[in-house]
Parts: C-alpha cells; structure tokens; sequence
C-alpha cells in the first residue's frame, strides 16, 4: 500500500519533470 502510494508521487515526479509532455497539457489547458 505505501509502496503503491510511493510509486505514483514518483509517476508524478517524472511526468512534472518532463517537460515536453507537460508544455502539451499546459497549451491544451491554457494559462489558469
């Protein structure tokens, strides 16, 4: 359970760090 919980705040890391496909949610979204 703490693991599962670990292995998305790290899921979120990764996807926070990558910024190609975070500028491609941030354009689909628009500045909030």
């Amino acid at each position: 359970m703490i693991y599962e919980y670990l292995n998305k705040i790290k899921e979120f890391f990764i996807w926070f760090c990558d910024l190609e496909i975070h500028n491609e949610i941030w354009d689909e979204l628009g500045p909030i």
